[in-house]
């Protein structure tokens, strides 16, 4: 039985039984999550797990925000973007309520904006080859930027202050909080990486060589493939990331 091809405004038309409805839940769901994993990696955290945070959970963050954004066109993970900047931000600035709920609410949307063209460019690079390492440079250029405009920089919420007591603690040694950021958004695009290369692999019995190299510059490639192959709709669904 033919399935029908369907598209999600913002994104290429996706071949396979998802609902254009439920994709588009699915990507606003991971940019929500994307925003929580990193408010819950600084400390102190909100659980009471413990008094550092939960300094693992901010290279998840990061690859949550990565595959939620991949695939999409740049105003569309602008948009999601920011969403995650929200939620990150009105959660992280709490404090700010004791000045005032505008001051709260004006701070934390200043500091999201900034996630928003993060997003979109995040969404550009997954295009490319190496995308991996364009993505931490990407994270630390938001944070360079954030940190020195306007007012002089709102450096609050940098993926280096959340790996104050981790293992990657020591490389602020060697390059400060910049290289703290760049290894930790590292390490979450890589996570990124293993997990479409996991679905890529299951789908085909293949590895992940096409994700480190940006799916030729086109991050649908590999399901027009599978069509072009005669592969069967189930195949061309799975191939997908």
């Amino acid at each position: 039985m033919a399935q029908e091809t369907m598209a999600v405004p913002g994104e290429t038309a996706v071949p396979g039984p998802v609902a254009p409805v439920t994709a588009r839940w699915i990507r606003v769901a991971g940019a929500v999550a994307a925003g929580l994993l990193m408010f819950l990696a600084f400390p102190p955290n909100p659980l009471g797990a413990s008094d550092n945070g939960l300094w693992p959970l901010v290279p998840v963050a990061v690859a949550v925000f990565t595959l939620t954004m991949r695939g999409l066109r740049a105003r569309t993970a602008a948009w999601l973007g920011l969403l995650t900047g929200l939620v990150f931000f009105l959660a992280l600035l709490d404090w700010a309520r004791v000045i005032g709920p505008d001051a709260w609410a004006g701070l934390s949307l200043l500091e999201a904006a900034y996630l928003a063209p993060l997003g979109a460019a995040v969404a550009v690079v997954a295009r490319l080859r190496w995308w991996p390492l364009w993505t931490a440079a990407l994270w630390v250029g938001e944070e360079y930027v954030r940190s020195r405009w306007p007012f002089g920089g709102l450096p609050w919420g940098r993926l280096a202050f959340a790996e104050t007591a981790s293992p990657l603690t020591p490389y602020a040694s060697l390059g400060g909080a910049p290289l703290v950021s760049f290894v930790t958004a590292l390490i979450g695009a890589l996570l990124a990486l293993a997990c479409l290369s996991l679905s890529r692999g299951g789908a085909r019995g293949g590895g992940g060589a096409g994700a480190w190299g940006g799916g030729n510059g086109d991050p649908d490639a590999d399901g027009r493939a599978a069509g072009d192959r005669g592969g069967d709709p189930g195949e061309r669904a799975a191939v997908r990331p």
